[in-house]
Order: structure tokens, then sequence, then C-alpha cells
């Protein structure tokens, strides 16, 4: 008995990995601004600052606005100080 939930946990982790592949993969497809590389979509963003390119505190600027797209736009935001 053992060693047949041993042999179906290994499968249940093998379905595991492929389920998030294929999850990976329909994300892409629905959303393809996701194929983006994530050093342009963060030299976009730095396009959507103001042309004197300082940031004003407000809910509306670029940085928050885009931020709170989705969290694939969120975490490259974050992680392009430029817009901060």
């Amino acid at each position: 008995v053992e060693a047949q939930i041993s042999h179906l946990q290994v499968h249940i982790d093998v379905l595991e990995r492929e389920r998030a592949e294929l999850q990976k993969n329909l994300e892409t497809i629905v959303n393809p601004i996701l194929t983006i590389p994530n050093e342009i979509s963060s030299q976009i963003f730095l396009l959507c600052l103001p042309a004197d390119g300082r940031v004003r505190p407000s809910k509306r600027s670029a940085p928050l606005s885009l931020a709170q797209i989705c969290s694939h736009f969120r975490r490259i935001s974050l992680s392009t100080p430029g817009l901060w």
C-alpha cells in the first residue's frame, strides 16, 4: 500500500507541474502583453511619466495607476526605480 501511495504521489507531482506549465501558457495566450520582456515594459512605463520626469504624489499618477492594472504590471512597476 505504501508503495502505491508513493507512486501516486509522484504521479500527482508530475501532473501538478504540467498543470502549472499549461496555466502559464494559457496566460500568455489570453494576455499576450505578458510576452513582452520586463525590461521593455519597464521602459514603456517610464515613458508614462510627466515630461519633466518628476513623479507627483497622486492616486492617479503613472506609477500607481500602472501598479493597479495587474500583478504582472505591479511587479514590473515596483522593480523600476525610475518610476518612484
